[in-house]
C-alpha cells in the first residue's frame, strides 16, 4: 500500500491538494470526516458555506467536546481502514490521527491510551505537512486564523519525535500543487506495491 496524506494548521490547502494529487495519480482519495461531523452542526444553525458566520453559527460549529473528537477520530480511522482494504495501489487522505493528536492536545491536555494507540498502528505513509503561508480564508468550522504558525511546530515536533517521513510543502498557487506532486511522485507512482512511502525530512 501507499499512502500519502496531507496534515497541517487550518487554511493550508490540505484538500485542493490532495484533490490535485488523487487527479494527477488516478487514485482515491479520503476526505476529513471533522468536517462533514461538525459542519452539520454549523448548517443545523444557517452555517453553511457562502452564508455570512455569525457569532450564533460559530458557536454551533464550535459546540464540541471529548467525546465528539473521540467520535471523530473512530470515524475517520475506520473510513480510512476501509479505503486500504478495498484498493491494491496508491491512496491519498485529507487528514488522519496525528491531526487528532494534536487537536487532543490543544483542547484537552493528555492524549488517551487508546488514540495513541490507533495512532501509532497506522499503515505506513509519508505526511506533506502544509505550511501556513496562504491567506486565512474564514469559514464556520475554523477557529485559530491567528495562531497557525505555532499550531504548524506542533505538527512538525510531532513528525519529528515520532520519526515519521514527512516533506514540508509551501508556496502558493500552482508551484505548491507542483511542490506536492514532486514530493508524492515517488510514493503514488511506484510500480511496486510493495514500496514504503518514506522520505527523509525536508522543505519543499
Amino acid at each position: 500500500m501507499r499512502v500519502v496524506c496531507a496534515i497541517g494548521a487550518e487554511s493550508t490547502g490540505k484538500t485542493s491538494l490532495c484533490q490535485a494529487l488523487a487527479e494527477r495519480f488516478n487514485v482515491p482519495w479520503l476526505g476529513e470526516y471533522a468536517r462533514e461531523y461538525l459542519g452539520g452542526q454549523a448548517s443545523a444553525a444557517g452555517g453553511a458555506a457562502g452564508v455570512e458566520q455569525t457569532p450564533e453559527r460559530a458557536a454551533a460549529a464550535h459546540a464540541y467536546g471529548q467525546r465528539d473528537v473521540a467520535t471523530i477520530a473512530r470515524e475517520q480511522a475506520r473510513r480510512e481502514g476501509e479505503l486500504l482494504a478495498n484498493t491494491d495501489g496508491g491512496v491519498v487522505l485529507d487528514t488522519d490521527l496525528a491531526v487528532i493528536v494534536i487537536w487532543w492536545r490543544e483542547k484537552y491536555g493528555p492524549v488517551p491510551a487508546w488514540l495513541e494507540y490507533a495512532f501509532a498502528a497506522q499503515a505506513p505513509r509519508l505526511y506533506l505537512l502544509c505550511r501556513p503561508d496562504l491567506p486565512w480564508q474564514p469559514d464556520p468550522l475554523r477557529e485559530s486564523p491567528g495562531d497557525l504558525q505555532r499550531l504548524h511546530e506542533q505538527y512538525l515536533r510531532l513528525l519529528t519525535e515520532r520519526r515519521l517521513p514527512f516533506v514540508e510543502i509551501g508556496g502558493t498557487g500552482e508551484a505548491r500543487t507542483q511542490a506536492a506532486i514532486a514530493a508524492a511522485q515517488r510514493c503514488l507512482a511506484a510500480k511496486e506495491p510493495s514500496q514504503r512511502c518514506t522520505s527523509t525530512p525536508l522543505a519543499v
